[in-house]
């Protein structure tokens, strides 16, 4: 294993809940400058940065450093039935970055459609219908990967803490109130039905970062 994948919730947060749609995270990461460079710093420090096949679909990120005199990371993406965009912006860019999908797809015609871009495939076996994260993990810390900044999406987030490979979060709260009864989390799945079977973190600390407030700690042992 990595010997370190933390989770960053990049999202806009209020007390009444998450809003994390495309428009709205745009719009207010380009007021979010201080805690967008804490962000990109993460990645120049992580060898990996993960993200699921929606966040890719919606987004079409680039998921590098942009800032001077920095490394870039490895680009790995969960992509269970390998549906991300052939013209996406990772594949296609996928010879200057080190490119990394993992499926559950053994259609060999598709992934060489992938690797023509660069891209390298890992596949793993099912675990409940996605990506064996323990599995992936495994080959991503034997590769030499040794940490790795998961940031995304919610259902990816979800299943990283169920398959405990979570040690570190990271979670960005700005100032602003939304609302909304459709208003999303950060971390989606069944979510758990008490307090006492909560994931908790330990070591808190709590940091202004610009108008943000970053709470970060380690993840405890469930």
């Amino acid at each position: 294993y990595p010997d370190k994948t933390a989770l960053c919730a990049d999202e806009i947060c209020d007390d009444t809940g998450w809003k994390n749609s495309v428009g709205i995270r745009k719009i207010a990461m380009d007021h979010r400058e201080a805690a967008r460079e804490q962000v990109h710093r993460m990645r120049h420090e992580m060898t990996g940065i993960m993200v699921g096949a929606g966040t890719v679909i919606a987004d079409d990120p680039m998921l590098n450093c942009r800032l001077p005199q920095t490394k870039d990371p490895v680009r790995i993406v969960c992509d269970t039935t390998l549906r991300i965009p052939l013209k996406s912006r990772i594949v296609q860019t996928a010879e200057e970055q080190n490119t990394i999908i993992a499926t559950c797809c053994q259609d060999e015609a598709k992934i060489r459609e992938y690797q023509k871009y660069g891209c390298r495939i890992i596949v793993t076996e099912h675990a409940d219908g996605k990506v064996d994260l323990k599995e992936l993990m495994r080959q991503l810390g034997a590769d030499g990967i040794e940490s790795v900044l998961l940031e995304g999406g919610a259902m990816l987030n979800w299943s990283a803490l169920e398959a405990g490979i979570v040690n570190e979060v990271y979670a960005y709260v700005a100032p602003k109130l939304f609302g909304g009864a459709d208003a999303k989390s950060p971390v989606a799945g069944i979510g758990v039905d008490y307090p006492d079977d909560a994931y908790c973190l330990v070591s808190q600390r709590v940091q202004q970062v610009g108008e943000d407030i970053l709470i970060a700690g380690e993840l405890k042992n469930k």
